[in-house]
């Protein structure tokens, strides 16, 4: 398991209108929308984006900077992926391949 305050602090400075392209919540499996739901723009884009920020550090979160993802399992029933855009994609440090962030406080 990889930790990168960098990358945690990334997270946290994300904005749901400048870095977010998408986000997904909805059950664990398939992710055609058959299980949940996508949003571009909305509410649900801003809740998604604040719940990510808001366990960063504290839970574990699967980071695939190459395609600008990143996917949070809630619990057994609900799953979150945040899409980042391009200019999302500049903002997180550019070692960062796929880690798994987790565990870590703030300092």
């Amino acid at each position: 398991m990889a930790y990168n305050f960098a990358t945690i602090r990334a997270i946290k400075k994300l904005d749901w209108v400048k870095h977010v392209a998408r986000v997904y919540s909805g059950k664990p499996g398939c992710m055609c929308g058959c299980n949940g739901k996508y949003w571009e723009t909305g509410f649900m884009v801003k809740r998604v984006l604040d719940i990510l920020q808001e366990v960063a550090g504290e839970e574990p979160l699967e980071l695939d900077r190459e395609h600008g993802n990143i996917f949070y399992k809630l619990s057994e029933t609900r799953v979150f992926v945040l899409y980042l855009n391009e200019a999302g994609k500049a903002t997180l440090p550019e070692n960062v391949e796929l880690e798994e962030v987790g565990n870590l406080i703030e300092q």
